[in-house]
């Protein structure tokens, strides 16, 4: 079973497997997610005998990293020029505030150094602060502040921003959402 939407891809794998009875089911899930683990539970119904209720689990990201592989400019929000629109970068920090104008939702971060597997560093360094713009939106109970996201994507342009500051506006490709630090 697998599970897709804009940029998830997971792959559920029962254990133990099960035949399905013959006839009609009906399947009803709840969906509880937290940060370390995740679990769909589905209650399952049928007129032959089945168990009231299948646990399926998987250790997968709700994220592929994959796009955070490549070749990306260095570098840093705060040294951008209108010269460097369209150049690809792979920028990441700390959440600061999520706007959403019902067409595409961006992201205000403050950029921070990235660690090897590209997560920021966790570090007080800022590397100055960017936009990073979407289609659709992000679920509010996971993108709060302070969260640490990875973004990939190309300079679009820059975005004044409510306290008049002039930040370079990404056009994500790719938004990773990383687990928090405990």
């Amino acid at each position: 079973m697998s599970a897709d939407g804009p940029g998830t891809s997971v792959a559920l794998a029962a254990r133990p497997a099960v035949t399905l009875p013959e006839g009609p089911v009906t399947v009803r899930y709840t969906m509880t997610m937290e940060p370390t683990e995740r679990r769909y539970v589905f209650a399952l119904e049928s007129l032959a005998e089945w168990p009231s209720e299948l646990t399926l689990g998987f250790d997968a990201s709700l994220q592929s990293r994959e796009p955070l592989q490549g070749e990306f400019a260095e570098l840093t929000p705060r040294a951008v020029g209108e010269r460097d629109w369209g150049t690809t970068v792979r920028w990441g920090g700390r959440l600061v505030e999520v706007q959403d104008d019902g067409a595409r939702t961006c992201l205000h971060l403050i950029a921070q150094p990235l660690a090897p597997d590209a997560r920021p560093d966790g570090s007080d360094v800022s590397l100055g602060r960017f936009v990073a713009c979407r289609a659709g939106d992000f679920p509010a109970s996971r993108f709060r502040p302070n969260r640490e996201i990875t973004v990939t994507g190309r300079i679009e342009s820059i975005a004044t921003t409510a306290d008049g500051a002039q930040l370079p506006r990404v056009a994500a490709e790719s938004v990773v959402l990383w687990p928090a630090r405990r």
